[in-house]
């Protein structure tokens, strides 16, 4: 009779969730990575090419070097927490029960890939707009 009264539960045990999410916080920091070595290294350089030769610049390119002089005068290292931040924001579920681990990767690695072909794309659209007015200057001479 013991026996029979004596119920087993063979179920897994519910799956806790992660207060942290790595793979966000690594994506994060690629992308940091390389905005700051942008922003830091090679905006300036070009920037220098364009004044030397008197270019003209559009809005958007002004505004990107005056980013990244206000970026170089120290202000870089507030954004040093951030990848901390994301992996922290991205272990939170936002709809309902949440992705799968494997799903919730995929997806901040696509984030990745869509941040940086947006800096890399708006980065060569501020610097080489005023290199196709500066070869074109050059042309009429």
């Amino acid at each position: 009779m013991a026996a029979d009264s004596l119920q087993l539960n063979y179920d897994s045990p519910p799956q806790q969730r992660s207060r942290f999410s790595v793979t966000a916080c690594v994506c994060s920091a690629i992308v940091l990575a390389v905005l700051l070595l942008d922003l830091l290294l090679i905006i300036p350089k070009l920037d220098a090419v364009l004044r030397d030769y008197a270019a003209w610049t559009p809005v958007y390119t002004d505004w990107l070097y005056y980013f990244s002089q206000y970026i170089g005068h120290g202000w870089w290292l507030v954004l040093l927490p951030l990848p901390v931040l994301v992996g922290f924001l991205g272990a939170v579920p936002i709809f309902g029960s949440g992705l799968s681990r494997q799903r919730a990767r995929r997806r901040a690695m696509l984030l990745t890939a869509i941040a940086l072909a947006a800096i890399a794309f708006l980065t060569t659209v501020a610097m080489i707009l005023p290199l196709f007015a500066l070869i074109r200057g050059y042309h009429r001479l």
